[in-house]
C-alpha cells in the first residue's frame, strides 16, 4: 500500500526513467493523511498516538521517524514530544531552543528581564554586526572589573566613553540606546518584546537577505526559526495571560526546556530530521509532517519551477516507511504572529483516493483548549473573530480539494500597492472588507485611514483583543487594537 502511493506520485515527473517497485513485505495498513486544525494540535496528535502504541507494547522509539521539509516545523513537536515525556533525538539538526539565531533573541530577553546579565551581552553586543570587537569587549570587561558594575552600567560610563575611539563609542552608544528603547516594552506581552526586538534590530530581514548559503538553505532555514520562535511567545501569551511578570515566566519555561535538552536517556528515542537527511533510511513508523503548499513543495522551489525536484523529495519521504506511513497537514498554521489558513499540499491531490485512509478532525479541536476537549463553536469564533469568514479549505474523504487563499504579505519596496479589502471583497457587503485580526504578520505592510502607510513593528493578544503597534513612514509610532481601528494589510500588485 505504500509503495502503491509512492509510485502513482512520481509517475508525474516528466524526467524520470519508468519504473514500478515491487514489494517484500505483504500488504499492510493503509497509509493515512491526517488534517487537524492547527500546529499544536497536529504535534500533538502525533504525540498522544506514540504514547498509545508505546504503552501498548507495539513500537518502540527507535521504531518512529518524524520528517519535515524545514527545520522550523520541529519546534512544536519537541514542546508536544517533552509535555509527554516522549524521548526524541535531532539527527544532523539542532534542537529548537539551541539554534543560533533562537538564542541570540532569547539573550535579548535576558538581558532585558536582568540588565546585570553579562553574559547575555556578550552574546548579542555584536548581534546583528555593530563593529563592536574583542578589544573593545576587553576594555569593557576592564572598566566593569574597576567600578565593580555590570557591562551595561560599565558601557554607559564616561570613563569607558573617554577611554575608547570614537568609533567604538559610537557603537556601544547604539546598543545602549537599543536596550533602553526594548526596556520601554519589557513589562508587555512576550511576543510583543519579541517582535520589537526583532524589528529595531532588523534580525529577521538580514537572515533573508544573507548571502550566507547557511542561511538560505531550506534544511536550516533560520529566518523560519525567528518567525517560530515569535509563534511559540504567542502561544505562551495565551495561556500566560496579560499579567505582570510574563517575560520572567517565559524564560523559565525556555530555561525548563534547555535542561531537558542535555538529558542522557538511555530508553529508545524518536528520531525526527529533515527530508533531505532522510535519504537511504528506513523506518518502520514514518510521520511526514506539514505536507502543505508553501512547505512541501517549498515556496523557493515554486518560485524556481523546480517541483520536480520537491516531489521526488516527497517520494523519498514516502518510502522510508516500511510498515506504517501517516501524511499530516494543518488547516492554520502561525505564521509571523498571525495565524492563516493553509493550503494541503498538491502533491496530496495526486495520491490515490482509495489508496489511503483520510483522517480531518480539524473541525473538531481548539487550539486554545486541552488536548481532546470538543470545540462547540465555529472557527471564527475559536479565533475571536465574528465579522470576518476565512475562506473555505474543502477536504472530504474523496479527495482533497482547496480553494486558493493567498494571505497579504508585507512589501520592502512601494510599487503599486491595493488594500486587502479591494483584494477580498467580492460583493458590496461592507463585513466582507474586514480581515480578521489573526490575519496581521509581523513586519506587514499596512495602511491606516488617517496615519497612511506603515509597517507592523510588534503583535500581542488575540482575537478581538489582538494590537499591533506600527510604525508609519511619517516616523510616526502608533499602537492600535486591530478590531477597532481602521486598518489594513496592503500588498503589491502582480
Amino acid at each position: 500500500q505504500i509503495l502503491a502511493v509512492a509510485d502513482q506520485v512520481i509517475r508525474n515527473n516528466l524526467r524520470r526513467k519508468d519504473k514500478k517497485l515491487v514489494a517484500r513485505c505483504p500488504p499492510g495498513d493503509l497509509p493515512r493523511v491526517v488534517k487537524r486544525r492547527t500546529q499544536s494540535e497536529e504535534a500533538d496528535t502525533i504525540a498522544a498516538e506514540l504514547i498509545e502504541q508505546m504503552a501498548a507494547g507495539t513500537i518502540k522509539g527507535e521504531d518512529v521517524a518524524i520528517f519535515y521539509r524545514v527545520n522550523a516545523i520541529s519546534r512544536s513537536l519537541e514542546k508536544s514530544f517533552r509535555q509527554m515525556g516522549i524521548p526524541y533525538q535531532i539527527v544532523r539538526g539542532v534542537s529548537f531552543f539551541q539554534r543560533k539565531e533562537v538564542k541570540d533573541l532569547l539573550a535579548y530577553l535576558h538581558l532585558l528581564n536582568n540588565p546585570k546579565n553579562d553574559a547575555a551581552l556578550y552574546r548579542i553586543i555584536n548581534v546583528p554586526t555593530r563593529g563592536i570587537g574583542a578589544k573593545t569587549l576587553g576594555h569593557l570587561a576592564t572598566v566593569a572589573d574597576d567600578m565593580g558594575c555590570c557591562l551595561l552600567d560599565a558601557a554607559r560610563s564616561k570613563r569607558f566613553a573617554s577611554e575608547v575611539t570614537a568609533r567604538s563609542r559610537r557603537a556601544v552608544s547604539q546598543f545602549v540606546d537599543l536596550f533602553d528603547k526594548l526596556s520601554l516594552h519589557a513589562d508587555g506581552p512576550v511576543e510583543e518584546i519579541l517582535g520589537t526586538i526583532v524589528a529595531l534590530t532588523n534580525y529577521h530581514d538580514r537572515l533573508e537577505v544573507s548571502d550566507n548559503s547557511e542561511d538560505q538553505a531550506g534544511e536550516n532555514d533560520r529566518a523560519a526559526n525567528v518567525r517560530e520562535l515569535i509563534n511559540d511567545a504567542k502561544e505562551f501569551d495565551e495561556k500566560f495571560g496579560e499579567e505582570p511578570g510574563a517575560l520572567e515566566a517565559y524564560l523559565e519555561q525556555v530555561s525548563l526546556v534547555n535542561d531537558v535538552d542535555d538529558w542522557d536517556d538511555t530508553s529508545s528515542r524518536v528520531t525526527m530530521m529533515t527530508l533531505h537527511a532522510s535519504k537511504g533510511l528506513e523506518f518502520p513508523v514514518v510521520y511526514l509532517v506539514g505536507v502543505e503548499d508553501g512547505l512541501l513543495p517549498h515556496e523557493r522551489a515554486k518560485e524556481s519551477g523546480d517541483i520536480e525536484e520537491e516531489r521526488r523529495l516527497f517520494f523519498v519521504g514516502l518510502t522510508r516507511a516500511k510498515i506504517k506511513l501517516t501524511l499530516t497537514h494543518v488547516a492554520y498554521r502561525a505564521r509571523r504572529g498571525g495565524l492563516h489558513p493553509a493550503i494541503p499540499s498538491p502533491f496530496l491531490l495526486e495520491v490515490p483516493r482509495n489508496g489511503v485512509e483520510w483522517d480531518d478532525r480539524s473541525e473538531l479541536y481548539d487550539s486554545g483548549r486541552a488536548f481532546g476537549q470538543p470545540r462547540g463553536d465555529s472557527v471564527n469564533q475559536s479565533m475571536g473573530d465574528t465579522f470576518y469568514e476565512e475562506p473555505a479549505i474543502q477536504y472530504c474523504a474523496d479527495s482533497p480539494v482547496h480553494a486558493s487563499d493567498e494571505p497579504a504579505k508585507g512589501a520592502g519596496s512601494l510599487p503599486k500597492l491595493t488594500t486587502a479589502a479591494a483584494l477580498l471583497s467580492h460583493n458590496d457587503d461592507s463585513k466582507a472588507e474586514r480581515v480578521s485580526p489573526d490575519r496581521f504578520e509581523q513586519g506587514m505592510l499596512v495602511e491606516h485611514e488617517s496615519y497612511g502607510l506603515g509597517k507592523v513593528i510588534s503583535l500581542s493578544g488575540s482575537g478581538q483583543k489582538r494590537r499591533a503597534s506600527v510604525q508609519f513612514f511619517s516616523g510616526d509610532e502608533h499602537r492600535f487594537v486591530i478590531a477597532h481601528t481602521p486598518l489594513r494589510p496592503v500588498r503589491a500588485q502582480e
